[in-house]
């Protein structure tokens, strides 16, 4: 199985002609795309296979407040995919854990406590081990 991990740090590299542009040609080669979104361009990527925000930029993103409890994450889950039409949705919680939804009702995962000393790459390494 071969994946796109489209990581977007709000540098100017991942337009959104290039991402629908990537995203298109994935589509046609059958590769699954995966992407960890920022703000400028959260709805740019229509058709990605799965999407992976974290709490903060769907709390910023959504036009309802965003709770990291299942009722609320399921609505955002929904919001997204409508808006989207993404096949996954993973939210991540930080400490909370993460939200995972394929379409059919999410669940969320917790975390196993840990002394933690820096979080610096925490959402490259979800997305790479999910994608």
């Amino acid at each position: 199985m071969r994946v796109i991990i489209l990581q977007d740090y709000n540098k100017g590299v991942l337009t959104p002609f290039l991402i629908e542009a990537v995203i298109a040609e994935a589509r046609k080669r059958r590769i699954l795309t995966a992407v960890d979104p920022k703000k400028a361009n959260f709805f740019a990527y229509r058709g990605v296979d799965l999407f992976k925000p974290n709490l903060k930029e769907i709390r910023d993103s959504a036009p309802f407040p965003v709770r990291p409890d299942l009722d609320s994450l399921q609505q955002a889950s929904d919001f997204l995919r409508e808006r989207l039409q993404n096949q996954f949705t993973m939210i991540t919680l930080s400490e909370k854990g993460l939200y995972l939804d394929g379409g059919n009702g999410g669940k969320i995962y917790p975390t196993v406590p840990r002394n933690i000393a820096d979080v610096s790459g925490a959402g490259d390494t979800v997305i790479s081990i999910a994608a």
